[in-house]
C-alpha cells in the first residue's frame, strides 16, 4: 500500500478583494473563515483573526483544527487588497513556509493569487482563465447541461431585463408562481432577488436600465 504525505496548504481565501463591489462592511472580513477550512500544519492569511475565546470554543468542539499558523494583515483598513499588497505579509507567509513546500488553497482564483503564490514560490495549482468562467453561473449551468448533468430547471445567459418576459411566462405556464434571480457572476447571496410572477413586470420597469446578466430559477408556492 503507497502511503502519501498530506501537503500543507496556504489558505489565501481572499473573498474580500472579489467582494470589493459590495457594500456592506462584512464582506471584508470573510477571509478568516479559511479557519475554519484549516487544518494542522496549514498556515492561514486574513485580515483579521478569530478572538481568543472563540477559537479556543470552536477548537474544543471540532470545528477548527489546533496546530494552525496565522498571519494577519496590519492596519488593512477597508483595503480589500491588502492580503496582496501587505509586505509583512509576504514576509511572515514566505518564513512559515521557506523549510517545507505548501500549496496555496484559495477560494477565488484570479491573476492577484497566482502571482501572489509565484512571487513566493509556493504552489498553486488552477487556471486562471477556466475558473473565471466556471464561475460565472450561466456557463456552470451550460456546461452541466451539456454533461447531462442535473442541475434545477431555470434559464440563464438573461442580458437585460425585458429579456425575462418571455421566461416569465413560460413559467407561468408551468404552474410556477415565483422566481428566484440571481445576478450570474456574483456570490455571497449579492443579488438575489425572490419575485411572485404576477409582479414580474413590475420589476422589468424597475430595472430597465440594468446591465448585468442573470439567472432566473423558479420555485414553487
Amino acid at each position: 500500500m503507497r502511503v502519501t504525505s498530506r501537503v500543507p496548504k496556504i489558505i489565501l481565501h481572499n473573498i474580500s478583494g472579489q467582494a470589493s463591489l459590495f457594500s456592506h462592511q462584512e464582506s471584508l472580513n470573510i477571509d478568516r473563515l479559511g479557519f475554519l477550512a484549516a487544518e494542522t500544519g496549514d498556515v492561514v492569511i486574513a485580515r483579521e483573526t478569530f478572538s481568543s475565546p472563540l477559537r479556543t470554543y470552536l477548537e474544543s468542539i471540532g470545528g477548527m483544527a489546533t496546530g494552525i499558523s496565522e498571519v494577519i494583515a496590519r492596519n488593512h483598513g477597508n483595503d480589500p487588497w491588502i492580503l496582496f499588497s501587505d509586505t509583512v505579509v509576504r514576509a511572515n507567509a514566505l518564513h512559515l513556509t521557506r523549510h517545507v513546500p505548501h500549496a496555496l488553497d484559495y477560494f477565488f482564483l484570479s491573476a492577484h493569487e497566482q502571482q501572489w503564490a509565484a512571487d513566493l514560490g509556493i504552489l498553486c495549482e488552477g487556471n486562471v482563465e477556466l475558473h473565471a468562467r466556471l464561475d460565472d453561473k450561466s456557463f456552470f449551468r451550460a456546461t452541466a447541461r451539456e454533461c447531462a448533468l442535473p442541475i434545477p430547471f431555470g434559464y440563464e445567459s438573461i442580458n437585460k431585463p425585458t429579456s425575462l418576459i418571455l421566461p416569465a411566462v413560460s413559467l407561468a405556464l408551468r404552474g410556477f408562481e415565483s422566481v428566484v434571480i440571481k445576478i450570474s457572476s456574483l456570490s455571497q447571496g449579492k443579488g438575489v432577488k425572490r419575485i411572485l410572477l404576477r409582479d414580474m413586470g413590475n420589476f422589468i420597469l424597475h430595472e430597465r436600465r440594468a446591465k448585468h446578466a442573470i439567472v432566473l430559477k423558479p420555485e414553487r408556492l
